[in-house]
């Protein structure tokens, strides 16, 4: 899934390419840079298995939400081009299972 952004909607389409999805891709609204975090972790089922291509900085107040229920936590500090792995334990909630960030050398 991916913002309506011309950037977000080419990256999605080179994963897409690679991991070739059941669905396909599908632009979604919700995940622009400022929009409301709150109301689209609202809508996140555990059980999907998705990723997102977004903007910052909402996916780093995204991921702060869901980690610690608040924007203002910042736990990740994301580079543009990134990749964050989230999972969701039922006892212990969202966790960072891994990163991969560019090589900014």
């Amino acid at each position: 899934m991916h913002s309506g952004k011309k950037r977000a909607l080419q990256t999605a389409e080179i994963f897409a390419e690679a991991l070739e999805p059941d669905e396909g891709i599908q632009e979604i609204e919700g995940i622009n840079p400022l929009d409301d975090v709150d109301v689209f972790a609202d809508k996140i089922e555990i059980s999907d298995n998705l990723m997102l291509v977004g903007h910052l900085p909402f996916m780093e107040r995204l991921t702060s939400y869901l980690i610690t229920g608040s924007i203002e936590k910042p736990v990740f500090k994301f580079q543009n081009g990134g990749i964050l792995c989230m999972d969701k334990d039922l006892d212990k909630g969202w966790l960072i299972k891994w990163a991969l960030m560019p090589d900014i050398g």
